[in-house]
C-alpha cells in the first residue's frame, strides 16, 4: 500500500492546536513562578519577624534601632547609602558589621526577595555609587519602632520602645519591601529610597515636609510598570500581607497613604497634627 502524508490542513490543525495549548500553558506558568517568587519573600519575612521576637524575649521586650539592627557599619565606616548593596559590608563578610539582631536570623540568605533583584538591577537608584552593584538585604525595619529621639535633654521613644506599646499588632508592620527608587507622579509617595534598614514614612504635617520611605511596588506588576504594584510586609503579629502604597485614607487633613498609616503604632496615625517630635 502506499504510505499517505500529512495534509496542509491537517499540519496546519496541528500548529493551531499546539498554539493554543502554549497560550494557555505559558502563561499559568508564568504566574506559578511568580507565585513561588513571592512565597519566597514572604517566608524571609516570617523569618525576619521570628528573628525578633527571639531578640525581643532576650531584650526586655526592648526594639533595637532599626538603622543598625541588622547591618551595623559605623565600626567600619561603611554605612552610608550604598551599604545594600555593598558586599563587603555585608555581615556575611565582616561580622564587624553585624547588628545586634543579625545572631536571631537563621540564615544569611533570607535578606533578599528575587522579585526585587529582577526590578532593582534596572531601576534601583544608587548610580551615585562607585560602589559594585551586588545587592544584600531588601528588607527595613519600621523606625517608629525603637527609634529614639532627644527631646529637652530627655530620650523618648519615636514612636515606641517595646512590643507591649503597640496599639494594634495586627496593623503595625516590623518588616516591609522598600521601594529602591523615587515615585514623584501622580503623587509624591517615596521622597527617599532603599539604603539602610531603617524605613521611615512621614506623617502630611511632618515638619521635614516630605513622604520619606514608601512601601515598595515591584509585587503584581511588570518592570516596565515599576511604580503600579504592591509590596510584602510582615506585621507586629506575624501575619504577612501584600500592601499597595497607592491606597490611601481621607482625613481632615488630605489623604494618608498605606505606608504611614501601617506604620504609626500609636494612636494619632489619622490626627491633623503630626503625632511625633524629633
Amino acid at each position: 500500500m502506499k504510505r499517505q502524508g500529512f495534509t496542509l490542513i491537517e499540519l496546519l490543525v496541528v500548529i493551531a492546536i499546539i498554539a493554543l495549548l502554549l497560550s494557555i500553558v505559558v502563561p499559568a506558568l508564568y504566574r506559578a513562578k511568580e507565585y513561588a517568587r513571592l512565597t519566597v519573600c514572604k517566608t524571609n519575612l516570617k523569618q525576619y519577624a521570628y528573628g525578633m521576637k527571639m531578640y525581643l524575649a532576650d531584650n526586655n521586650e526592648r526594639y533595637p534601632y532599626s538603622h543598625y539592627s541588622i547591618f551595623d557599619g559605623r565600626a567600619t565606616n561603611t554605612w552610608n547609602s550604598c551599604q545594600w548593596h555593598n558586599k563587603l559590608a555585608g555581615p556575611s563578610y565582616n561580622t564587624r558589621n553585624a547588628g545586634p539582631l543579625w545572631p536571631y536570623l537563621s540564615s544569611p540568605n533570607i535578606h533578599l526577595c528575587p522579585v526585587f533583584l529582577n526590578f532593582a538591577k534596572v531601576h534601583s537608584e544608587h548610580t551615585t555609587c562607585t560602589i559594585p552593584y551586588d545587592p544584600q538585604y531588601c528588607y527595613s525595619q519600621n523606625n517608629y519602632l525603637g527609634a529614639p529621639v532627644t527631646i529637652n535633654g530627655q530620650t523618648q521613644p519615636l514612636g515606641v520602645f517595646r512590643e507591649s506599646e503597640v496599639q494594634n499588632p495586627g496593623g503595625v508592620l516590623l518588616f516591609v519591601e522598600e521601594t529602591p527608587w523615587k515615585i514623584t507622579s501622580p503623587v509624591n509617595l517615596a521622597s527617599h529610597v532603599l539604603n539602610d534598614t531603617c524605613f521611615w514614612p512621614r506623617h502630611p504635617r511632618d515638619p521635614a515636609g516630605f513622604p520619606g520611605d514608601c512601601i515598595a511596588t515591584y509585587h503584581a506588576t511588570v518592570v516596565q510598570k515599576k511604580d503600579n504594584g504592591k509590596g510584602n510586609a510582615v506585621f507586629v503579629d506575624g501575619h504577612v500581607e501584600l500592601i499597595s502604597p497607592w491606597e490611601y485614607t481621607e482625613t481632615s487633613i488630605g489623604r494618608v497613604y498605606n505606608s504611614f498609616r501601617y506604620s504609626w503604632p500609636k494612636k494619632g496615625a489619622m490626627s491633623s497634627t503630626c503625632p511625633y517630635t524629633y
